[in-house]
């Protein structure tokens, strides 16, 4: 398998971000609200979901908004030393994987 240059990742990068550059603007289009095809949240069955992840994740924050309402979930610790629960209301940081997969392309070659 052959590596990516360095090079080659940075001119990929650019390359994707000027391509965005030139896709046609979606404000014209009209959109129409679809509410009544979203079922009703069962959330009995979504905080089993977000209680299945395995162990090997700190923690689960999940959010469901639609016309019905608003349901949230958590599993996991908030903090791996004093095993305090996810706060409901807790907030995370996201990360690009943009930049992780560029590191990691310049950091190989």
């Amino acid at each position: 398998m052959a590596l990516v240059s360095a090079a080659s990742a940075v001119v990929i990068s650019v390359a994707g971000t000027l391509a965005l550059k030139f896709v046609p603007s979606t404000s014209s289009v009209v959109y129409e609200r679809a509410d009544s095809a979203l079922p009703q949240v069962d959330s009995a069955s979504t905080q089993a979901a977000v209680s299945s992840v395995p162990d090997r994740a700190t923690a689960v924050l999940a959010q469901v908004n639609g016309p019905t309402g608003r349901w949230s979930g958590t599993s996991g610790a908030a903090d791996t030393i004093t095993k305090a629960p996810a706060p409901v209301d807790g907030r995370f940081r996201q990360g690009s994987v943009t930049k992780t997969f560029i590191a990691t392309v310049v950091w190989r070659s």
